[in-house]
């Protein structure tokens, strides 16, 4: 409807009251029209609920979902994509509501759904790994949020590149767990061969360094990367306006 693609059109500009609002009739109007469990019902809903998202307002947002992962689940089945990614955004709503723990376990069964497809080549279940480790990072599981952030990042930088927004969003939250706060926990996650207790505090001091210096390499080649891939899109943009101008 032309509602719906204004929708669409003001969430990309970022007016998010009148994408919410636009997104609210709709859904009215096609409750109304082809009933609540109506596939298209349940997209429309869907977006609504991504706008609560962006806008913080995961409360409401959650409550949508978890309407958009009944109406799913009965109408395309439990094997269905759509359905898997509805249970990943009722997890990402837990874990930023504060109930982690239940956020965990949801998203890792969305991950367990969405295992069907080529998950290292499926956006969706990058989007799931990087939600995931996400969570487990705030809850404090280092080492499990280094395997899932890896995995998304390798991902994402296959299907997008190194200078996608979502490979840098993955690139930030790996350095946010590599330089988080707990140093120690990180350090024993890392290195789960070693027993850091009663070590003296010189010892602590040097093995942290050295943990520091092999972040600073890791992420000082994908910033590389990400340089040279810069530099190669500005030479080929050069050439197509180069072409053009002597057309």
């Amino acid at each position: 409807s032309v509602a719906n693609d204004l929708g669409v059109v003001y969430y990309s500009k970022g007016d998010l009251s009148m994408c919410s609002r636009l997104y609210q009739r709709v859904l009215l109007g096609r409750e109304k029209a082809l009933g609540v469990n109506n596939v298209k019902t349940l997209d429309t809903e869907n977006n609504l609920a991504a706008v609560y998202c962006k806008m913080g307002e995961w409360g409401q947002a959650k409550k949508k979902y978890m309407r958009v992962q009944e109406g799913y689940l009965k109408a395309k089945g439990k094997d269905s994509s759509d359905y898997a990614m509805s249970v990943s955004n009722v997890g990402e709503c837990l874990v930023r509501l504060g109930d982690i723990d239940e956020g965990i376990a949801t998203l890792e069964k969305a991950l367990e759904l969405q295992h069907g497809s080529h998950t290292h080549e499926d956006p969706f279940a990058l989007l799931t790994m990087h939600r995931l480790s996400y969570a487990l990072c705030r809850f404090g599981k280092y080492e499990d949020a280094l395997v899932f952030v890896e995995k998304a990042m390798a991902g994402r930088e296959r299907l997008y590149g190194m200078s996608h927004e979502d490979t840098r969003e993955s690139m930030a939250l790996l350095s946010e767990i590599y330089l988080g706060h707990s140093m120690d926990g990180l350090m024993v996650a890392l290195y789960p061969e070693d027993d850091f207790r009663g070590i003296e505090e010189d010892s602590c001091l040097q093995s942290e360094n050295i943990q520091l210096k092999k972040t600073n390499e890791k992420l000082r080649e994908s910033l590389e990367k990400l340089k040279e891939e810069e530099r190669l899109t500005k030479v080929a943009l050069r050439d197509v306006f180069v072409w053009s101008s002597s057309v």
